[in-house]
């Protein structure tokens, strides 16, 4: 509570014009199309080759299916945050790929077949959100 002969400052008795400062990090620049495209090939591939081994470990469960959720989604967060990327992506897809080819005995080209249809999709789906969005862009 206030002394009597003091006044709690209120939102009226700041300067006018003053406004509150932004925030002190820039925002990050859109992805190139390259970059893009390069991230969703990661993104699909990676899945492809997890959802084989959750598929073998786990079985056809909803914890199987949770399970790849939740490594789809953190590979595409951590994509997002522009944790990795760059020289990292294929690193991560060759080092995932050699594991579960080594550990899990998983036929290679069925491994082969499921990265690549992963991988495709996911790239058919970024063009396919990339065109949408430059015509909304355009036209808006």
């Amino acid at each position: 509570m206030a002394s009597p002969g003091r006044r709690c400052a209120t939102a009226s008795d700041a300067a006018p014009g003053l406004h509150p400062t932004p925030d002190p990090r820039p925002a990050a620049p859109p992805l190139s199309l390259p970059r893009l495209l390069g991230n969703a090939l990661f993104a699909g591939m990676e899945g492809g080759i997890l959802g084989m081994a959750l598929l073998s470990l786990l079985g056809t469960t909803l914890l199987g299916s949770g399970a790849w959720l939740v490594l789809f989604g953190a590979i595409v967060a951590l994509q997002y945050f522009r944790i990795l990327g760059g020289l990292d992506l294929p690193i991560i897809l060759a080092a995932t790929f050699v594991l579960v080819l080594w550990l899990l005995k998983l036929p290679l080209t069925q491994l082969l077949i499921v990265a690549a249809a992963g991988g495709l999709i996911t790239l058919a789906l970024a063009l396919f959100f990339q065109v949408v969005y430059r015509l909304l862009r355009q036209f808006l």
